[in-house]
């Protein structure tokens, strides 16, 4: 049997790690280990996680990587309306392209340090689809802000009434590799319904993860 590549084993052993949901280790041109990008479940404290995951990589690796370089995203296991998660991006643009019987949807999202994350989605052009194509692109952003750590999958983007508002309701199940979950996020429509679109995606995924940067887990 061949030989398991250094990368994917370190990963696996990572995700041996309690509490770690999936792992992605960075190499350099050189094969010298950069940084580790963790998913993890929010009932276990950041900071021993980071421990954890820092004394594997020497230990048993040999492959010495800085605290600071390890960065953990966390999922809430339980909802509190006291100590909500938080993503922290935020709308900045929504860009459609119309060309023929095709659509082009770019969304970008800034972080709170002013970051920015773009995702592009593309397909038939319908008002329908092109609802799905901002969520989509939106998911591809936020996938890219939290380092390909986990996938999103699109399950569906409705339009509703209520009373005399109008508002869009998304689903979306998260895929990480310790399972799927299903999340729901709405907004209402008050300039524009791509940007409601965005908001009700982000509005989902904000009940579940929460980013915390190598600094506050260092």
């Amino acid at each position: 049997m061949a030989e398991e590549p250094t990368g994917l084993a370190l990963q696996r052993a990572i995700e041996q790690v309690k509490g770690v949901l999936s792992a992605r280790p960075v190499f350099d041109e050189t094969g010298q280990l950069q940084e580790v990008h963790v998913l993890a479940k929010r009932s276990r404290n950041a900071r021993q996680i980071v421990q954890d995951v820092e004394a594997l990589c020497s230990a048993q690796f040999g492959m010495p990587v800085d605290r600071r370089r390890i960065s953990v995203a966390q999922i809430d296991s339980t909802e509190s309306e006291d100590e909500p998660s938080i993503i922290r991006v935020y709308p900045r643009a929504v860009q459609v392209n119309n060309t023929g019987s095709e659509v082009e949807v770019k969304v970008e999202l800034i972080s709170d340090t002013g970051a920015t994350y773009t995702g592009v989605a593309s397909g038939a052009q319908s008002a329908a689809n092109r609802l799905r194509l901002v969520a989509m692109a939106t998911l591809f952003a936020v996938e890219e802000y939290l380092n390909d750590l986990c996938h999103f999958v699109l399950d569906d983007v409705v339009s509703f009434d209520i009373g005399q508002f109008t508002g869009v309701l998304v689903g979306i199940t998260l895929v990480t590799s310790g399972g799927e979950e299903e999340l729901i996020g709405s907004s209402l429509v008050k300039r524009d319904v791509g940007e409601a679109v965005v908001k009700a995606v982000l509005s989902g995924i904000n009940r579940r993860l929460l980013l915390i940067t190598s600094s506050e887990a260092s």
